[in-house]
């Protein structure tokens, strides 16, 4: 019998084939001027950052729009996309319509507003 040897490249080939792996926890992180919150976000869920009412995680700044953006998890990875915004969506100082989220990069939302994912470190009994 041969032996099979797991890469990386393998391991994270078997995911986009077999699906998403919603045992990676990833976590939505907003920051505000009224402090940070903080979401889990689990496989196929969608939520949308702003100022308005009808918005997941209200932001209380006024340079961000009612529905300014909407993030997505699709697998083990995080999407993120401008609903619409005036001010639109900040990476690196370029503007994005639309782009997979690294982890720990920071995304400005109007001028005050700082949006990340993390990956939170599982603790050690």
């Amino acid at each position: 019998m041969a032996r099979t040897r797991t890469t990386r490249r393998s391991a994270a080939r078997a995911r986009r084939i077999h699906g998403p792996d919603d045992s990676v926890q990833v976590e939505l992180v907003v920051f505000g001027l009224r402090g940070a919150r903080v979401v889990a976000l689990r496989d196929g869920d969608v939520v949308v950052v702003g100022r308005g009412p009808e918005a997941d995680i209200r932001v209380n700044d006024s340079t961000v729009s009612r529905r300014h953006a909407r993030f997505e998890r699709v697998g083990a990875y995080v999407w993120v996309s401008d609903a619409g915004s005036a001010n639109g969506i900040w990476v690196a100082g370029k503007r994005v319509t639309r782009r997979r989220v690294r982890t720990l990069e920071a995304l400005l939302l109007g001028a005050d507003s700082v949006a990340t994912v993390r990956r939170p470190r599982r603790r050690r009994l």
